[in-house]
């Protein structure tokens, strides 16, 4: 049986030592696929205070979408007088009112 593929050729100790990666300065060389104490043990902290802070960052989101949820109805009813007061006498009023109200409204749609 003829054999094509380089890696079915036994290989000569020089190129055996060409292959294999020189460790890094100051660094022990690993089998390959071991993980290291230090990383599984940042990797579980890490997962723990993700589960620890879970309930946090519920609260701080369900507290932003409540916030944006009033500003989103302050500036609409603003909005609206601003218009009702433009439509009656009070035009130097309703301008302003209007347009804070606008700004309120895209400032909470953001």
């Amino acid at each position: 049986m003829r054999r094509h593929l380089t890696r079915d050729r036994p290989l000569r100790q020089d190129q055996v030592a060409a292959r294999r990666p020189a460790p890094a300065a100051g660094r022990s060389p690993r089998r390959r696929g071991s993980v290291s104490l230090k990383s599984m043990l940042g990797s579980v902290l890490r997962a723990l205070w993700w589960v620890i802070t879970l309930p946090l960052r519920l609260l701080f989101r369900a507290v932003e979408i409540l916030g944006r949820a009033t500003a989103l109805i302050l500036g609409f009813i603003l909005m609206v007088v601003g218009v009702a007061l433009t439509a009656g006498s009070m035009v130097v009023l309703g301008v302003p009112i209007f347009v804070v109200g606008l700004l309120v409204t895209l400032r909470s749609l953001e």
